[in-house]
């Protein structure tokens, strides 16, 4: 590769400057890192300071050995031929009326910075290109106009010195609004039109458009330091194209948020497990100790057995507490334990329906969302609740009974006198019936008989009620833990219909949310619809543009667009689809779209001609030259008292001039082809420039309406 890449410092100085600069930062952007390493701009608003971080530029990047020989090892020439040192080429875009700063002291501090050449008298290696923008003098003050024809004599007389031509080889293309014909150029133009020139003098090419100079103005250098540029240009203004590019695929992602939708069989998804409430009711159960039968009966728990004492008449004060204790510790335990499942299925039914949304969401669009949400929604409202469990019974009649049972059953004392009044009730019968025929030994006999028996069958009588209310306590205690199965069932249908509700009133919730996303998401498309039909973007005349209204809307549609994953790809700069929801969604979007269309447009020149004229492109390149070597007039007025030094060149990618060589050699007679060739190097015109030096600065036309007594 023989292809020239020199170190670039773009300064401006100035509005205009500052718009030309900006132009220029736009046709970077496509250019390799490689190359960006070695290209610093700079807007100067004060001088104050400044060169301190000039000098940090041209000693940290510009001339870094690492950015240098990364380009070396990619074959590009970064060198000198003359010299052993590295070139640097400096750039001034300067407003010559508008400009605060003084444009001398700026060129002299240029001057002033340490290149590293070692002979201080000898070339530094250093080309500064000036570019002055001039306006017309009518539209500025007597008082302007005389401080920037001022500015550019003493840049003149400074860059013209001796000592000054040896160290840095410098000149002045001045850009006028008055071209050499009368012919008014805008100034937002010649702004445009600086930025082009420095862009093709910058990016890797044989023969640097502004590079260009003869023995004959090295001989005599100080006669050639002041000149102007002729240029046609046949363009694609890529920064206005990647504007309306965006625009067109913003609106075609935000139509695809609102109405994209294709057929999805959502079962797999989480969310329709999570809403199941057969899975609900497994969940709710786990943990509870059911024993396993037709009605729900709670097991036994021996933490909380009833201790019961020797004295029956307290045993419905203690089964009381007993239940107290069961309700507290083990209902209580429970409950707490179906509070927790029941809040755990929802929150886990809510993430997963929330992350489901998300993904079908971001992944699809907001309708696709929205068809998932009713479909779940549908299958939500279609889950049984579980209510069916009969009710429980009133077991408080237990206690009362147990109350009656003890007030009835007997102390010792009653048992005694029991026995007491049956014996004698029994002797005394005993006595009369039949003792008179006994003896006296056999009624002793009798006697004793007659007391055991009855207080063997007082005292059977009694474990008997003792065993009858064991048996009743037995039978309570199961009754309680039947009925509280019962509660505990209930409760768990009571809970799981409180499940069901959240999740349908959340799947409803979520719905209203993606319903406004959808509406604001029609808000931004119209949005973007009244700017997206844009007019023709360019009215210039020296810079003229290849794509008009109808090719850029064409050029959209024929690019090889998958919106599928260009939306997956926003989706990946969102972190929830409620962005879709808030104003600041158009703001993302419409930078989303921007960067995302940068990869369509970094196509060449080249391409965009084949785009534009198929298999007719020479015929349009034929009549695009004829009109162009017309149309680029000197972008000066002067009068010629003195032979001028002229070059003519056109600037176009080695693609191109190979594909339309014919053309080229029968057209551009005596123009110079330079061209513009290096790996990811796409610049976005083809340019017919006409470069004239040596004009005397007195007879140009800002120098010549100086009012006498303020001449310079």
């Amino acid at each position: 590769m023989n292809e020239v890449f020199n170190p670039s410092l773009v300064i401006s100085a100035g509005p205009s400057g500052k718009k030309a600069l900006d132009f220029l930062n736009n046709m970077l952007l496509e250019t390799p890192e490689h190359f960006l390493n070695l290209i610093e701009c700079c807007d100067v608003e004060s001088i104050d300071e400044i060169k301190s971080e000039l000098q940090e530029i041209v000693d940290n990047k510009l001339l870094s050995a690492k950015n240098l020989n990364k380009l070396v090892d990619l074959g590009y020439k970064v060198r000198n031929e003359n010299i052993e040192g590295v070139k640097i080429n400096i750039y001034v875009l300067w407003d010559m009326y508008s400009a605060e700063i003084s444009a001398s002291e700026l060129i002299e501090l240029i001057y002033g910075l340490n290149y590293g050449n070692v002979d201080k008298s000898q070339y530094s290696g250093v080309s500064l290109y000036i570019m002055p923008i001039a306006h017309k003098e009518w539209a500025y003050n007597e008082e302007e106009k005389l401080r920037g024809v001022n500015n550019l004599n003493t840049i003149v007389k400074f860059i013209t010195k001796q000592e000054n031509m040896i160290n840095i080889d410098s000149k002045i293309y001045l850009l006028h609004s008055i071209s050499k014909d009368g012919t008014r150029i805008s100034k937002e133009e010649l702004e445009y039109i600086s930025s082009h020139l420095i862009y093709l003098n910058i990016v890797p090419s044989k023969h640097p458009s502004l590079s260009y100079f003869n023995q004959r103005i090295l001989m005599h250098e100080g006669d050639f330091k002041v000149g102007t540029i002729g240029i046609s240009a046949l363009s694609v203004r890529k920064d206005k194209l990647l504007k309306e590019f965006s625009g067109y695929l913003c609106f075609d992602l935000m139509e695809r948020a609102i109405s994209f939708e294709k057929y999805i069989d959502y079962s797999p998804y989480d969310s329709f497990r999570n809403i199941k409430s057969s899975v609900h009711i497994n969940e709710l159960k786990n943990g509870v100790p059911f024993i396993d039968g037709n009605e729900p009966k709670l097991k036994s728990n021996e933490a909380i057995e009833v201790n019961l004492t020797d004295n029956i008449w307290d045993y419905p004060r203690i089964m009381k507490n007993w239940e107290g204790v069961f309700e507290q510790k083990y209902l209580g335990e429970i409950k707490k334990k179906i509070d927790k499942s029941s809040s755990d299925i929802a929150s886990r039914a809510k993430e997963a329906i929330n992350r489901d949304l998300n993904e079908i969401s971001l992944s699809y669009s907001l309708k696709q969302g929205e068809n998932f949400l009713l479909e779940l929604l549908k299958n939500a409202e279609g889950q049984s609740t579980g209510h069916g469990t009969k009710a429980p019974k009133d077991i408080s009649y237990l206690n009362e009974t147990l109350k009656k049972k003890a007030y009835n059953y007997p102390n010792y004392m009653g048992f005694i006198v029991k026995i007491i009044i049956l014996t004698s009730f029994l002797l005394y019968s005993s006595n009369n019936l039949f003792f008179p025929y006994l003896s006296m030994v056999m009624r002793i006999i009798y006697v004793v008989l007659l007391i055991g028996l009855i207080s063997s069958l007082t005292w059977l009588d009694y474990k008997y009620k003792v065993k009858k209310f064991n048996n009743f306590i037995k039978t309570y205690i199961d009754e309680v833990y039947k009925n509280s199965g019962i509660l505990v069932k209930q409760y768990m249908e009571n809970k799981l219909a409180e499940v069901q509700k959240s999740i349908i009133d959340y799947i409803n919730e979520r719905i209203v949310e993606v319903a406004e996303g959808i509406e604001n998401c029609k808000k931004v498309r119209s949005d973007i619809l009244a700017t997206a039909e844009y007019n023709d973007l360019d009215d210039e005349n020296l810079i003229t543009s290849l794509l008009d209204f109808k090719d850029r809307r064409r050029f959209y549609e024929a690019q090889s667009k998958d919106l599928g994953r260009i939306y997956s790809g926003l989706a990946a700069k969102l972190s929830d689809l409620k962005q879709f929801r808030e104003e600041a969604i158009k703001e993302t979007i419409e930078e989303y779209s921007l960067e995302a269309s940068k990869s369509y447009i970094a196509l060449d020149f080249y391409e965009f001609l084949k785009f534009k004229y198929g298999e007719d492109l020479n015929e349009g390149i034929s009549s695009w030259i004829d009109k162009g070597l017309i149309k680029s007039k000197e972008l000066l007025q002067y009068n010629n008292s003195r032979e001028l030094e002229r070059h003519g060149m056109f600037v176009a990618t080695k693609g191109f001039v190979e594909a339309t060589k014919d053309v080229l050699n029968s057209k551009l007679c005596g123009y110079e082809i330079s061209t513009i060739d290096g790996e990811d190097i796409f610049i976005d015109s083809i340019s017919i420039i006409k470069l004239t030096l040596g004009v005397e600065l007195s007879s140009i036309t800002p120098f010549m309406n100086i009012r006498e007594g303020n001449n310079i």
